[in-house]
């Protein structure tokens, strides 16, 4: 399915009965009334073409990238006709005003489909994760989360520049890797080799698979790189003054083998030492028990939302934790910690490219042992 033809097929239909309805009003100056009439039918329309490509056809980001391209191309084209017709046969300064607010959704669309996804920012964030016998000094974790690639570009060197700039003492990747096919992934192998070359950390680089990729796909994608790949296991990480437990999970955090090894993991005898649970999504801290001695989970999935309204947050963060944890950061959730990254890249494929007040990341994780200032 070619997205590109259809988001413009369905942009088009929206134009014409947007157009229609403008047209066939009286001779007489348009209100805002009117306009909220072609705002209603338009919108009502559009609702209904998403709707079929969600539920019918089973594609919801190309919903959700229909509803984009009718707010951001034929809102504003609807405005800029209605301020050309109201020349002729005059408007309210209402309904003016509603149609100029229309043209400034031009600069905010072409800024976050254009501009924001390659935004890249180092998030730093401090986490206490009280005393530990293992950590005598604070330990910087850095999390590369969704690079979602289709090819290797600046971003993704700039983020793996970013991520040794910050000196890490442990790099961690919760997946999603690249989106494509998995045939092409062997293709892809020697440039994302090449790609994570510069990384280095000296308590290892680890990374669990997400939904772009198996664990045995990201298996294929890592080998030789240095980066391994734990599916529902632990290890035991030692380094001068640093030690620590990590635990990385399979995607399907509610699947029986996750939840054994989550089990498994806070049963284990790590001497009071710090422990660490790396998975895709942040749905899997409702799997901890309420007394788990897990210091902190890191994910990625949400992309915090990428979009994020003003007072509202993320419409969209296709978890099931509360969106404001979705939309990224540090969070305590139901007494865990859990940090959730909004990731590298973006979603492809039927998606729509945008990042709107929620610009990608490199997560740079300071943990503080109890008693440092």
């Amino acid at each position: 399915m070619n997205t590109l033809l259809v988001c413009l097929g369905t942009s088009l239909s929206a134009l014409v009965l947007g157009l229609w309805l403008l047209c066939r009003r009286p001779s007489r100056a348009f209100d805002f009334l009117h306009v909220r009439r072609v705002a209603l039918g338009v919108a009502l329309l559009v609702g209904c073409e998403a709707a079929f490509a969600a539920l019918r056809l089973q594609r919801f980001f190309l919903a959700v990238n229909i509803v984009y391209c009718a707010l951001a191309i034929v809102t504003p084209l609807l405005g800029l006709v209605l301020l050309f017709l109201a020349r002729r046969r005059g408007a309210t300064r209402l309904a003016r005003l509603a149609a100029f607010g229309t043209l400034a959704i031009v600069p905010v669309a072409l800024h976050a489909s254009f501009v924001a996804p390659y935004q890249l920012v180092t998030e730093r964030t401090r986490v206490e994760v009280g005393a530990h016998p293992g950590l005598s000094r604070p330990l910087t974790v850095v999390v590369l989360s969704d690079l979602q690639m289709l090819s290797v570009s600046d971003h993704e060197r700039e983020a793996v520049r970013r991520a040794m700039e910050a000196k890490p003492d442990l790099i961690l990747f919760p997946g999603d890797f690249a989106q494509f096919g998995r045939g092409e992934l062997s293709a892809f192998r020697a440039a994302f080799a090449e790609l994570v070359a510069p990384l280095s950390a000296p308590l290892g680089m680890w990374a669990v698979h997400g939904d772009c990729e198996s664990a045995a796909d990201a298996r294929e994608l890592l080998a030789g790189t240095g980066i391994r790949v734990l599916e529902n296991e632990w290890v035991h990480l030692e380094h001068e003054s640093a030690s620590l437990w990590l635990c990385g999970l399979e995607n399907g955090y509610g699947s029986r083998r996750s939840l054994e090894a989550l089990a498994a993991f806070d049963a284990l005898d790590a001497r009071g030492e710090l422990r660490l649970v790396l998975a895709h999504r942040p749905d899997v801290v409702s799997t901890l028990a309420p007394a788990s001695p897990v210091d902190l989970v890191l994910c990625g999935h949400t992309h915090g939302g990428q979009v994020q309204l003003p007072w509202i947050g993320p419409p969209l963060i296709l978890s099931e934790v509360p969106r404001e944890v979705g939309a990224g950061g540090l969070h305590t959730l139901d007494g865990h910690k859990l940090y959730v990254s909004r990731g590298i890249g973006w979603e492809h494929g039927h998606a729509p490219r945008v990042r709107f007040r929620c610009p990608p990341e490199v997560s740079v994780l300071t943990l503080v042992p109890g008693g440092e200032p």
